[in-house]
């Protein structure tokens, strides 16, 4: 029983609470971050799917660079056209990785 770590932490007077938030972090935060992509990827999906799109997401982040998106958009479009490879849509997803971090 002298080995178990929880002994020894209620005898050193450790608070528990900090080792629990990092112990959950490391057991959620995969899927908190795995959330956050699909959110971004539906973004950018919806953003070459539907001409209005730049607008709503204008209004939810009021800092995107509306010039830089409608260019990658359009880029993004054409290589799905042309079956080209997806340069501009890999980054289409890396500005709006940045602009979700910015929020």
């Amino acid at each position: 029983m002298a080995d178990l770590p929880g002994p020894k932490m209620r005898l050193c007077k450790i608070d528990p609470e900090p080792i629990r938030r990092q112990l959950d972090l490391w057991a959620h935060g995969r899927d908190a971050d795995a959330a956050r992509a699909h959110a971004l990827e539906r973004w950018r999906d919806r953003l070459i799917a539907e001409p209005s799109a730049l607008d709503l997401l204008s209004a939810e982040f009021p800092r995107v660079d509306r010039p830089r998106f409608k260019a990658l958009i359009q880029k993004a479009r054409d290589e799905r056209e042309r079956g080209g490879p997806p340069h501009a849509f890999r980054e289409l997803f890396r500005e709006l990785k940045a602009l979700e971090s910015t929020r």
